[in-house]
């Protein structure tokens, strides 16, 4: 999982360069306060974007999918 705030108004910028970057099997959310987050299947890592995209560093870490629920 990888997360990431953007910097005031530039959310839509560092978003173009998420899709760049993912060149794989991967989920994209967006949140409130300028923020993105990725779902990468599979172990490797999102590469670091910009530093004038980002209003704070990006959080990453490992995960394992448990289960889904459906109604």
């Amino acid at each position: 999982m990888w997360e990431v705030r953007a910097t005031p108004g530039r959310r839509d910028e560092l978003l173009r360069w998420v899709e760049s970057a993912v060149d794989r099997d991967a989920d994209i959310y967006l949140g409130g306060e300028e923020r993105i987050v990725v779902i990468v299947r599979g172990a490797e890592r999102l590469p670091e974007p910009p530093e004038d995209l980002l209003a704070r560093p990006v959080h990453q870490w490992p995960f394992r999918h448990y289960r889904t629920v459906t109604g």
